[in-house]
């Protein structure tokens, strides 16, 4: 579902709950208040228009500041998806479809992509961190097989 249709839903389900009343007063977190709603849905379909020129820091900046004003699942999920895929940077995307998934308000539709996705990503960093690894003891294999006080660059060429 398109991010755009996503915030509607999101500030509807808000505006819905704020009319039958806040949950602070049954001990639940609270609901945002319809212009903190209408201001994330601004917030939000900007970061969709950044996101859709590739300014990925901007659009991350902006689906943070949309959270801050009107907390959503779907927020949590569409940063992830910007970290995962504009930035790739795969610990945040791991981090932010955390969030996405402890979040009540996470879809069922998505819940089992976003799973699938993690286990890609923890798969990738576990591999970089094993060719990481690989990597380092290779240098120090080199290092130490280099006599001492003898140019390191002419122990490897």
């Amino acid at each position: 579902m398109p991010v755009k249709y996503t915030v509607r839903l999101a500030r509807l389900a808000c505006i819905v709950a704020f009319t039958l009343g806040t949950g602070a007063a049954r001990g639940q977190e609270p609901v945002a208040e319809p212009d903190n709603v209408t201001q994330a849905e601004r917030l939000a379909d900007e970061a969709y228009e950044a996101n859709a020129v590739r300014d990925y820091a901007r659009a991350v900046a902006l689906y943070q500041q949309a959270f801050e004003a009107a907390p959503s699942a779907d927020i949590l999920y569409n940063i992830a998806r910007v970290y995962d895929v504009g930035l790739r940077d795969r610990p945040l995307a791991i981090a932010f479809y955390r969030r996405y998934l402890a979040d009540p308000g996470a879809s069922s539709e998505r819940i089992e992509k976003v799973n699938q996705r993690l286990q890609q990503l923890r798969e990738a960093e576990a591999t970089l961190a094993s060719t990481n690894a690989i990597d380092a003891a290779t240098r120090a294999t080199r290092r130490a097989s280099v006599p001492p006080g003898s140019d390191v660059n002419e122990a490897a060429g």
